[in-house]
């Protein structure tokens, strides 16, 4: 078992052994460490309302930015308000492994 208790909608891997969930329905991203400790990275506060997919940049210079699309909360309000859709940039201090990249 990797998580117990999280509901992830999208997730992204990091070199360091890490994994980013994007939660959805709690309104967060969270950092799943190779030890088995996690932590929440992102919250409302930081504009991931209703979190819905992440992928780390793909240039070098981008590669420790995580990018996480919101839906603004449209099916789980937070705090009962919607919010305008947005792609937020987290740094998150290690690089990411990109997406696959289909030439």
């Amino acid at each position: 078992m990797i998580a117990e208790q999280l509901h992830g909608d999208d997730f992204a891997f990091g070199e360091s052994g890490s994994v980013y969930v994007a939660t959805h329905a709690e309104q967060t991203v969270v950092r799943l460490r190779p030890d088995g400790g996690r932590e929440t990275i992102a919250g409302p506060h930081e504009g991931v309302a209703g979190s819905t997919a992440c992928a780390f940049g793909l240039r070098p210079e981008d590669r420790k930015s995580l990018y996480v699309t919101t839906n603004g909360g449209l099916r789980y309000p937070y705090r009962g308000q919607i919010e305008d859709a947005k792609l937020v940039r987290l740094d998150v201090g290690w690089h990411g492994e990109p997406l696959l990249q289909v030439r």
